[in-house]
């Protein structure tokens, strides 16, 4: 603390003290912490946006949109501190898209930091499990609530002399949460005398729509609105930003999101929209045990590209693994034959051409259900709308996840692992068009492998899309014994007993 900070508090003018960090967040986060933190160009912004918001000098709806690994969550535990520090009447509602990531990620950032306060103000802190707290004053608080679209009451009705709204992971919040703060936030500007309200959103870019997209674009003039760059961070390895650009491409979803703090872009010949397939992520559904869990597999020769796999039951998909590209067909087959035995899938359904066809001549003498699926042969169910059964196969994951009650399954929401990550973005480039007679054709393998689409084949996605084949009639000559079925009317093929 410098000597004449000292000397104030000395003095006995701890009001003013106080009232000189109340106004400026820039002050109290270098001054009050101990050592003073590294403080990124990035956080300087929003912590000054923050001090000239309170002084009345700009804006008071500020939405930041990130990359990875900018420090946005250390800033927003800096200006809970700071509110909390220096305020005697504050609350400080505190949401994501859901209250766990709250707690898990803020109050976090908030337990790491708060060691490091001087005396002074450490002591004016009580961090609980749900809350923060000036100690002694039940006027003076953060807590953590839940964003559900249901229940905008929670941000209803909270009135104070000063009040900020953090929404971290904004991109996930829904209209009617964003609606209630800001009626809150209006309502205390005009009926506090002296009140000061401020609405503050950060997240990274998940999706082209939504109230934080449109922070951004339809409703700029209302929000100071800043971008966050994993490139200018020093806090993000530029060994990460490598690889991401390496895995997705310079130019993908991917990397605007992750990595260049934007949001997704999609043209309107992209078969599966980012918006769509993001949403999904972490999306919690529940399906019966008697809904059966169909797997699926494309698999590659050795040394081609690594062999995409998953799970999916109803509306709901797991599972999605890479398995390396040196297997053959014996190891595919075998760890196929070792996940049916301990009961992890029903179904599997292999890309049956070429190494596939070993496999599944592999797993019929194991006893494992399988469907070999051609995926060249032409399209069955929808034979009216599509070319090809890979066509079909694509356009049947398209309207699952248009659908919008599916989920794919991860245990942090806010940290996919990397390979639901790579699934999102190869399920997400692949355009459409129509073919002459107007039957959908999408965008070829050998297309996707070019250096400028995705560089390699799509095997998550591919593996995903094999899960729609389980009502695909069988082609007769792959299973003789079900030539007695009835052939299903228009399909020329064979149903599997149902």
């Amino acid at each position: 603390m410098p000597n004449s900070a000292q000397q104030d508090v000395t003095a006995g003018s701890l009001e003013a003290f106080f009232a000189r960090y109340r106004r400026d967040p820039v002050a109290f986060v270098r001054e009050q912490f101990v050592p003073s933190p590294v403080i990124s160009d990035d956080q300087l912004d929003l912590l000054n946006d923050v001090g000239r918001a309170v002084r009345g000098e700009d804006k008071r709806y500020i939405s930041v949109v990130s990359g990875t690994s900018t420090g946005k969550t250390a800033c927003l535990a800096w200006l809970v501190l700071w509110a909390l520090s220096c305020h005697s009447r504050a609350r400080v509602p505190c949401t994501a898209s859901t209250r766990i990531q709250v707690l898990r990620n803020l109050w976090g950032e908030i337990r790491r930091w708060h060691p490091y306060l001087r005396p002074l103000f450490q002591q004016l802190i009580d961090i609980r499990a749900t809350s923060v707290r000036q100690t002694g004053n039940d006027e003076c608080f953060a807590e953590a609530i839940a964003s559900q679209k249901n229940k905008p009451e929670n941000f209803q009705g909270i009135h104070c002399s000063f009040l900020m709204f953090l929404m971290d992971e904004a991109s996930g919040i829904p209209q009617s949460i964003f609606d209630a703060a800001e009626g809150n936030c209006t309502s205390v500007a005009n009926e506090i005398a002296g009140g000061c309200a401020l609405l503050i959103c950060t997240g990274n870019g998940n999706y082209a729509s939504g109230p934080f997209f449109e922070s951004h674009h339809k409703n700029a003039r209302y929000w100071k609105h800043r971008s966050w760059s994993s490139r200018n961070s020093p806090f993000c390895g530029k060994d990460y930003i490598a690889r991401q650009e390496e895995v997705y491409g310079a130019g993908s979803n991917q990397v605007r999101i992750r990595i260049d703090g934007l949001f997704p872009k999609d043209d309107p010949d992209t078969l599966i929209q980012h918006d769509w397939a993001q949403s999904a992520v972490g999306r919690e559904i529940r399906e019966p045990s008697t809904v059966q869990r169909i797997a699926g597999i494309d698999p590659k020769g050795a040394g081609g590209d690594t062999i995409g796999f998953c799970i999916r039951q109803g509306h709901r998909v797991y599972g999605f693994d890479e398995w390396p590209r040196t297997f053959e067909e014996a190891q595919i087959a075998g760890r196929l034959v070792q996940m049916y035995k301990n009961g992890e899938f029903d179904l599997v359904c292999v890309d049956g051409i070429g190494v596939g066809s070993g496999v599944c001549s592999m797993l019929e003498q194991a006893g494992v259900p399988h469907r070999r699926v051609n995926v060249g042969a032409a399209a069955m169910k929808r034979a009216m709308e599509c070319y090809r059964l890979r066509d079909e196969l694509w356009w049947e994951a398209r309207e699952w996840f248009r659908a919008g009650d599916v989920g794919i399954f991860v245990e942090d929401p806010t940290r996919p692992p990397p390979v639901v990550e790579k699934a999102i973005h190869e399920l997400t480039t692949p355009k459409y068009e129509r073919h002459s007679n107007g039957k959908v054709l999408v965008e070829s393998k050998a297309s996707l492998k070019r250096a400028e689409r995705l560089g390699y084949s799509p095997g998550l996605a591919d593996a995903f899309c094999l899960t729609f084949a389980d009502l695909v009639p069988l082609i007769r000559e792959t299973r003789p014994y079900f030539n007695s079925l009835p052939t299903v009317a228009g399909y020329g093929g064979y149903w599997d007993g149902e």
